[in-house]
C-alpha cells in the first residue's frame, strides 16, 4: 500500500512540477520520507528528478539562458557538496524540524507575500548557495532556486528550460554519491522502474495542462500545499 501510495505521489508531484518549472522534489520529498524513508526517498527521487531533467532540457534545449545556466551550476553545485557532508554528521531529526520550517516558510512567503523586493547580486548569490546546500542535504534546492530564478527570467519557458540542465548536472553527481555510499539496492531499483509509468504520465499531462489553466491560481493550490507537506513534517 505504501508503494503504491508512492506511486501516486510520483504522478501528482511530477505533474506539478512540469507546470511550475519547480516543486515536483519539493513536494514529493515529505510525502516520500513517511512512506519509504529518506535515504530511499532522496536516491528515488533523486533519479526521476535526473530522467525528468533530460526531458524538460531537450524539449526546451532552445530557451536556455546559457549565462545564467552556467553561474547557477557554479554556485550550486559546490555548496551542494557541503549540503552532502552536513547530510552525514547533524541529527535527522534537527535536520527535518529545519526543513520542515524552511517549506512552511516558503509556502507562507508565495501565499501572502506578493510584493517583488529589489534585491542584489550578493543576495542572489548567497541564495543559491544556500539552495546548494539545501539539495545536497534534502534533495530540495529547487524551493530557494525558484527565488533566484524568478527575479531573472520573466519568461516562463526560459524559466523552464534553464533550470532543467541544472537538474542534470545536480542529479547526476548526486547518484554518483548515493551508489558509493550503498543506497541503491535490488528493492530500490524496482521500485524506480515502476515509478517510470506515473513519471511519464505525469509529464505528459502535466505539459497539457501548462497552457491551459490559470497559473496564478495553480500557484495558490501549488503553494498550499507545500504548507501542507511542511506541517507533515513537523508534526
Amino acid at each position: 500500500m505504501k508503494d503504491i501510495l508512492f506511486l501516486l505521489v510520483i504522478f501528482g508531484t511530477n505533474t506539478i512540477n512540469t507546470i511550475t518549472g519547480f516543486a515536483g522534489t519539493l513536494l514529493a520529498m515529505p510525502a516520500s520520507i513517511l512512506l519509504i524513508g529518506i535515504d530511499e526517498a532522496k536516491t528515488i527521487l533523486n533519479i526521476i528528478t535526473l530522467m525528468t531533467g533530460v526531458i524538460m532540457a531537450f524539449q526546451n534545449r532552445q530557451w536556455i539562458n546559457r549565462k545564467e545556466f552556467i553561474r547557477i551550476i557554479i554556485f550550486m553545485f559546490t555548496s551542494m557538496i557541503l549540503g552532502i557532508k552536513l547530510y552525514e554528521i547533524l541529527p535527522l531529526k534537527l535536520m527535518l524540524t529545519g526543513y520542515g520550517v524552511l517549506i512552511l516558510c516558503i509556502s507562507l512567503k508565495g501565499l501572502f507575500i506578493k510584493k517583488k523586493f529589489k534585491v542584489y547580486n550578493l543576495f542572489m548569490s548567497l541564495i543559491l548557495i544556500a539552495a546548494g546546500i539545501i539539495h545536497g542535504i534534502f534533495l530540495s534546492g529547487g524551493s530557494l532556486l525558484v527565488v533566484y530564478a524568478s527575479s531573472k527570467f520573466n519568461d516562463k519557458k526560459e524559466f523552464r528550460a534553464t533550470l532543467a540542465p541544472v537538474w542534470i548536472i545536480l542529479s547526476s553527481f548526486m547518484l554518483v554519491d548515493h551508489m558509493n555510499k550503498g543506497f541503491i539496492t535490488k528493492n530500490m531499483i524496482i521500485l524506480f522502474v515502476i515509478s517510470i509509468i506515473p513519471v511519464i504520465f505525469g509529464t505528459v499531462w502535466g505539459n497539457y495542462l501548462h497552457d491551459k489553466i490559470d497559473q496564478s491560481l495553480f500557484m495558490k493550490f501549488t503553494y498550499s500545499l507545500l504548507g501542507i507537506s511542511g506541517l507533515l513534517i513537523l508534526f
